[in-house]
């Protein structure tokens, strides 16, 4: 890096020259074409709001508003890019790229949604008024010209391409608490989300009429992810694989009737193989047995994340998550009153002896004694208090009926 002032020639990484101390002019480490999505997050009725308010008081009103909506982007693997008055523009992908960066994005928006509530019962105690701002949404994904910026200790990214105009394009068509996605989003997204197809656009800088598709809701019931919506095809080459899990299935109906002993049946069954071979469409087949035969038999699906990022207890939340009916929107309060309903069901007499343990995988406490079974325990023993409510958990959901619990991607 040669000083701009003395010409010296200073190590990568230097702030000022080690020669004459001018500051060093910020260098472009890298550029390369990625695969991003784009999210821009606008935040409706701001601008009116801060009329009323003195500049100091607009300014706080912004740090309300993203200290808020800022750690949902980052809950979701996402980083801010910028800044710009009332909007927040987010990128997935970078600086690491994961294969559903545009399910996070989405994800991330429906629980900025979420959180508006919030920020507007703060801004009300704040300014002693009511407010009531919104957001509208888009989100892009595809190909842009990335660039860091910076040094090696701290980096900022650049991005442009066509869809970071198609992103801001979307949000200025979307009404106050509408997401407005385009279609690789859509196409990479529509087996979780239910979506409302809405007429094409026209946006500057592109030729033809841009497709518009609105995320309404996550699917009760995510479809494959994988595949070629609404077309299958015969399992091929798995004859033995299936007969061993068909096997399994079969012999836990037959111990739930007595005819089997529970020696004789497989307590784990472990799908291996190299990606891409089949092995979640084998699973796939043993629910469609199930199904189509109505077998008297409760499956349960659990899942880790992409790359190795998958939190403790992950795949477990999931499955808690399908027994109790919990939203990923679902705030804390209403987590609560799920659980406690769901316990007490299935637990009448002793249900406050797990709701703490499994609310606790939630992020949930409690502020009455259901904390103080918690409260004072050690990291070990709270772990295993959290096993034993699970193993008490599906142990009575199995005596009711045979239990399959099911964890994908466990890798």
């Amino acid at each position: 890096m040669k000083c701009p002032k003395c010409g010296f020639d200073n190590p990568a990484g230097m702030k000022f020259c080690g020669h004459c101390g001018e500051p060093m002019a910020i260098q472009p480490i890298s550029e390369e074409k990625r695969l991003v999505t784009v999210l821009f997050a606008d935040l409706s009725g701001f601008t009116a709001l801060s009329h009323k308010l003195d500049p100091d008081d607009v300014s706080e009103l912004v740090n309300i508003c993203f200290e808020r909506l800022n750690p949902v982007v980052v809950k979701h693997k996402g980083i801010i890019h910028k800044y710009e008055g009332d909007l927040v523009i987010a990128l997935f992908g970078v600086p690491e790229a994961r294969e559903d960066d545009a399910e996070r994005a989405v994800k991330a928006s429906f629980e900025m949604m979420a959180v508006l509530p919030e920020i507007n019962k703060v801004l009300s105690e704040r300014l002693k008024m009511k407010t009531d701002l919104g957001l509208h949404i888009g989100i892009s994904s595809g190909t842009v010209a990335l660039s860091e910026i910076g040094s090696p200790e701290k980096k900022e990214y650049t991005v442009m391409g066509d869809i970071v105009n198609l992103a801001s394009r979307l949000k200025d068509a979307a009404k106050r608490g509408e997401i407005f996605v385009s279609e690789p989003v859509f196409r990479q997204t529509r087996y979780l989300f239910e979506y409302e197809v809405l007429p094409p656009i026209s946006v500057k800088g592109i030729e033809i009429p841009v497709r518009i598709f609105k995320p309404v809701k996550i699917r009760d019931k995510p479809e494959p992810r994988r595949g070629i919506q609404g077309l299958s095809s015969p399992l091929i080459g798995r004859d033995k694989e299936f007969g061993t899990l068909r096997d399994a299935v079969d012999k836990i109906i037959g111990l739930s009737k007595g005819e089997v002993s529970a020696e004789a049946i497989r307590k784990l069954v472990v799908i291996l193989g190299d990606a891409g071979v089949g092995k979640s469409r084998l699973f796939e087949e043993i629910k469609k047995y199930i199904s189509d035969n109505k077998l008297p038999v409760t499956v349960l699906v659990g899942g880790c994340l992409p790359h190795g990022d998958c939190p403790p207890n992950w795949p477990f939340l999931k499955i808690l998550e399908t027994i109790f009916g919990i939203a990923d929107m679902d705030g804390p309060e209403l987590i609560q009153d799920k659980l406690i309903k769901g316990t007490k069901e299935i637990f009448p007499d002793n249900w406050q002896e797990v709701v703490p343990y499994l609310a606790y995988l939630f992020s949930v406490r409690f502020t009455d004694k259901l904390d103080e079974k918690i409260r004072h325990l050690d990291p070990k023993a709270l772990r295993l208090q959290i096993l034993l409510s699970l193993n008490s958990l599906f142990s009575a959901l199995a005596r009711k009926q045979p239990l399959i619990l099911a964890i994908d991607d466990y890798h």
